[in-house]
């Protein structure tokens, strides 16, 4: 496998990994206390959700994003290393010219 397969697939590989990352986000953000209870209507003058139980569902989501983004902010490091990796195997290939000069 030459040098630009492996950039390729390298490369595939990262945007499906930022493709997760943008649904994750999305999910997070969609799974929100407040939107999760938009809309709702106490009936008969009562509330539909007591404060202490709002407060433990915020609560929860804070913690569950906080592990989110805990285990996220690993993969830009995993991701450098990767080409880094990449480029370690094929020594000497730092610095050179991959393609042929273009002619003026």
């Amino acid at each position: 496998m030459d040098i630009r397969e492996e950039t390729r697939d390298a490369a595939e590989l990262r945007f499906a990994a930022m493709d997760t990352l943008r649904a994750i986000s999305e999910f997070v953000k969609n799974n929100k206390p407040s939107v999760l209870l938009e809309g709702v209507t106490p009936t008969k003058g009562g509330e539909v959700i007591a404060d202490e139980e709002k407060r433990a569902m915020w609560r929860d989501w804070i913690n569950f994003t906080k592990d989110i983004f805990e285990k996220q902010k690993e993969l830009p490091y995993l991701m450098i290393e990767d080409i880094a990796n990449m480029y370690k195997k094929r020594k000497g290939i730092v610095g050179q010219q991959t393609r042929a000069p273009e002619s003026k």
